[in-house]
């Protein structure tokens, strides 16, 4: 019992956000954790957060992405081994965002809106159960993305036209990526 009172529940103290208003790494993984305060959006420093291997996957409200703060700083994100089902499309509001790790989670798709994210350069969304991709991620300037362990499939019979980004389009504008940058470098070069 005398250990009762030193023992604050990670939450509770976290409404004071005067103590932790100045975090820039935060990492509460292995937790099971399965809510997040609205709070946890409002710190202005915040640039890492790892909530892998809680259960987020029963939760379903994500209202600390609707904070405007978090929305400007934060640019790493794990959320891998939660048991997702689903994301919510605030995701796609982190503008900040450079590496957003979601594998090894329950994932059948994801939701429109990735091309918002015009900062990401790493995407991990291997270990899923995604059948295709947003068409919307052709837009990124992606450096890294692992899809692996995903049954994709290259022939979905849908009911109204939606082109989706075959891998081949996708890698062809990575190269093409690339390439411009190479060139852009020979041509800075022979400048100087």
């Amino acid at each position: 019992m005398l250990l009762w009172k030193f023992y604050e529940p990670l939450f509770t103290s976290f409404n004071n956000s005067t103590r932790w208003i100045n975090l820039t790494d935060v990492n509460i993984s292995n937790n099971k954790i399965d809510v997040l305060p609205r709070k946890l959006g409002a710190l202005h420093c915040l640039r890492q957060l790892n909530l892998s291997y809680n259960c987020l996957g029963r939760y379903s409200g994500w209202v600390w992405l609707k904070e405007a703060r978090i929305k400007r700083t934060l640019r790493f994100l794990d959320i891998s081994n939660n048991s997702l089902i689903e994301l919510s499309e605030y995701i796609w509001n982190l503008n900040a965002l450079v590496e957003l790790k979601i594998s090894h989670n329950l994932l059948g798709y994801l939701p429109q809106g990735i091309e918002k994210v015009r900062n990401l350069r790493t995407l991990d969304l291997s270990h899923n159960f995604l059948k295709y991709l947003p068409a919307g991620i052709t837009n990124l300037k992606l450096q890294t993305i692992d899809i692996s362990m995903n049954p994709l499939v290259s022939d979905i019979d849908w009911e109204c036209n939606i082109m989706l980004p075959s891998l081949a389009q996708f890698a062809a504008k990575a190269l093409q990526q690339y390439c411009r940058y190479v060139v852009f470098l020979d041509l800075l070069c022979t400048i100087m």
